[in-house]
């Protein structure tokens, strides 16, 4: 692997990171959005409609060798219309709340752990005491997995 296409992979974990980070934040809050809304009941269905709306006018995807990466847009919106279906079915949906809530958190969870791996990654290329102590094969051995580990959690089920 030349110097160029080592750049460039360290621009696509950036990008990645960038979008990992952002996802980890918008699914919290999210989460907490799902739980008050499950709470307070009334109005819920007609809030995510609005925000269905908003996301679903903001929807992407972006495309390079390895597949489909969603902005996180995209990812809310599926957020979105579950948690929508789920009010809509009436007091059973609103029984699996709970359940959703639970996997929002795990998927945070999993998006807080590929950040980290990311992050770990970059550290090893761009640190001063990384940079000495690392060879090129393993900073990109790390830049791999991390960024496998992170396009995992942005795209779950594809395997690139």
């Amino acid at each position: 692997m030349n110097h160029d296409e080592m750049v460039e992979k360290l621009r696509r974990i950036n990008r990645t990171y960038d979008l990992a980070r952002g996802i980890h934040f918008e699914i919290a809050r999210a989460a907490d959005l799902i739980e008050a809304q499950a709470r307070e009941g009334a109005g819920a269905v007609e809030a995510l409609a609005e925000c269905e709306d908003y996301f679903d006018n903001r929807a992407d995807a972006d495309c390079d060798q390895d597949g489909f990466i969603p902005n996180k847009e995209m990812l809310l919106l599926s957020v979105v219309r579950r948690a929508r279906s789920a009010l809509e079915s009436g007091p059973a949906g609103l029984a699996d709340a709970p359940s959703e809530i639970a996997t929002l958190r795990k998927e945070r969870d999993e998006a807080r752990e590929a950040l980290r791996e990311c992050q770990s990654a970059l550290a090893m290329m761009v640190s001063p005491g990384s940079i000495q102590t690392t060879s090129t094969v393993q900073a990109y051995a790390a830049a791999m997995a991390a960024e496998v580990r992170a396009r995992s959690v942005l795209s779950p089920g594809e395997e690139g």
